[in-house]
């Protein structure tokens, strides 16, 4: 089925270099060097600075399991209450 959207939507889903850019945009002052890194270098950097914090993250608009499983990873795991 040509012309419904389908590649604009993979692309959208599964960027999650720009999720994680967007995340740690909204918690850190970020500079070039962190546009620079890889997926895995922004999950460990949004992961430390979210270690030790209370947080709530809303995320919308998640079409695959896929997409959670790489953005959870992200999330420490550590007993998060106060």
């Amino acid at each position: 089925m040509g012309g419904i959207g389908k590649t604009t939507l993979a692309k959208q889903v599964f960027n999650v270099k720009e999720i994680l850019l967007s995340l740690l945009q909204s918690i850190i002052q970020i500079d070039d060097k962190v546009y620079s890194r890889d997926e895995a270098e922004l999950a460990d950097l949004l992961q430390k600075s979210l270690k030790r914090k209370r947080y709530l993250i809303v995320m919308d608009d998640i079409w695959s399991y896929k997409a959670w499983d790489d953005m959870r990873q992200c999330f420490p795991i550590d007993n998060n209450r106060s």
